[in-house]
Parts: C-alpha cells; structure tokens; sequence
C-alpha cells in the first residue's frame, strides 16, 4: 500500500478494506498474506514516521486478527526465510514495510 502522503490513516482504509468481514465470510482471503505499505517524512501533522509505522501495523494486527489471521510477521526480520537477500527498512526518506500473515488453524477450519 502506498499513500504518497505519509499519513498512516489512507493505510490504514486499505487494510481495514482487505480484512473486511464480508471478504472473509466470502472465503475471497488467501492463507497467507503479504502485506506491504511505505511511509515517507512528508507528513503534515508532523507525527513521527516511527509513530505512523507503529499506527499502520496496530491496525493491521487487529485488522487481520478479526478475521482469524495470526500477527504479521516482519519479511526483514528473517529474509532468508522469504528467499531474499538482506534489507534495508528506510530509502531517501521513504521507509517500506513488508509483512506475511497467515491463517490460523482455527480459523481455516471454518
């Protein structure tokens, strides 16, 4: 997701849009989810880019958890796992977040 404005509250739609209940009750939801989304400092609030980071990925773990998705897993934290080489989070002022989650067991069986 990219908002091009650095405000964390267009992420935020999106992510509450793509676990919205009525897709997972249409099963529309995949295993596993690679979530993505960047920030920059262009924000005119002023509000930290690490505040706005931490703000998108409490709405995306209560997001995806509403529809039984477990919390999201960081893809820079173990890149190996991922099949990717080492990366950096923040570029000329824009910092990219990657993240997977997945379903959890209970929540398939439905």
């Amino acid at each position: 997701f990219d908002g091009c404005g650095g405000q964390a509250e267009p992420l935020i739609a999106m992510i509450r849009a793509l676990f919205h209940e009525r897709r997972a009750a249409a099963a529309a939801l995949a295993p596993a989810v690679a979530v993505g989304f960047t920030l920059t400092r262009a924000e005119p609030g002023g509000a930290s880019l690490g505040d706005r980071e931490v703000a998108v990925l409490r709405a995306l773990t209560a997001a995806a958890a509403a529809v039984g998705y477990s919390s999201p897993s960081h893809v820079a934290d173990d890149p190996g796992r991922w099949g990717l080489r080492p990366m950096g989070k923040e570029h000329e002022g824009t910092t990219t977040v990657w993240t997977v989650v997945g379903r959890r067991p209970e929540a398939q069986a439905r």
